[in-house]
């Protein structure tokens, strides 16, 4: 089973930002996830929320903000005082930091409501970076995963999920994607065996105790996204579960 550090290690320090990708590393992660929106000036920025607010203080959308004004925000105090001064990193910096210690996953938050060229401004980036690494793209909204997978043959897209879906692998199929990232709680036994047969790796989240581990192990996902990769690694270690 293999593990996938949620932005970062959310748990162990503030997500989306190096040290919190550091954090990862440090805990065996097999996979880094981390979100990324575009900003005022067409920059790809790596931040979950929409408002800079819960982890900047900052009041505002992350699309009123140019990269550089985003950058100056203080995006670790929040989480402890030991970690003020974190900057929000770029996709590009995310991507040299992680690459080749561990596999990207990159979840887009968008709306073409509001980003309607998000892609055009993600794709060049997203060419020249799976030319260095495996990258796995995800993303609630499907329709971008299709789109991508169209014009980048080289990357792996997954669903990403958070609703008891009846039939995944439809979805999966709808939009040519290579696997699954469910919500814990919105798969069952039978759902699992379906898409195993269908040969679709199966990688929930947000998985954090070792009660949770358990379940998951026995029921043979691929990979748990976790916000404490070092307890998962630990935990994995002890019951001498191969990666």
């Amino acid at each position: 089973m293999k593990i996938i550090g949620h932005r970062g290690a959310r748990g162990l320090a503030p997500e989306n930002t190096l040290i919190s990708f550091k954090k990862g590393l440090e805990s065996n992660a097999d996979y880094i996830e981390f979100d990324i929106q575009l900003t005022k000036d067409n920059k790809v920025a790596v931040i979950h929320d929409y408002s800079l607010q819960r982890t900047t203080g900052i009041n505002g959308l992350v699309s009123e903000f140019t990269l550089a004004e985003i950058k100056k925000a203080d995006a670790g105090a929040w989480f402890s005082e030991e970690f003020r001064g974190q900057q929000l990193p770029s996709l590009e910096e995310a991507l040299d930091f992680i690459i080749p210690k561990a596999i990207p996953v990159i979840e887009i938050k968008m709306s073409y409501f509001y980003n309607p060229d998000f892609k055009k401004y993600l794709t060049p980036i997203l060419e020249e970076y799976s030319k260095k690494s495996h990258l796995i793209v995800i993303s609630f909204f499907h329709p971008i995963l299709k789109e991508l997978k169209n014009d980048l043959k080289n990357i792996e897209t997954a669903v990403l999920y958070n609703s008891a879906l009846t039939a995944p692998w439809q979805v999966a199929e709808s939009v040519k994607a290579d696997a699954v990232h469910p919500r814990a709680d919105s798969i069952n036994m039978d759902i699992i065996n379906e898409l195993k047969k269908r040969g679709y790796p199966i990688r929930p989240w947000v998985i954090n105790t070792e009660k949770e581990f358990k379940i998951f192990l026995d029921a043979g996902v691929d990979a748990l996204g976790t916000d404490f990769p070092n307890i998962l690694n630990e935990f994995l270690s002890q019951n001498n579960v191969s990666k």
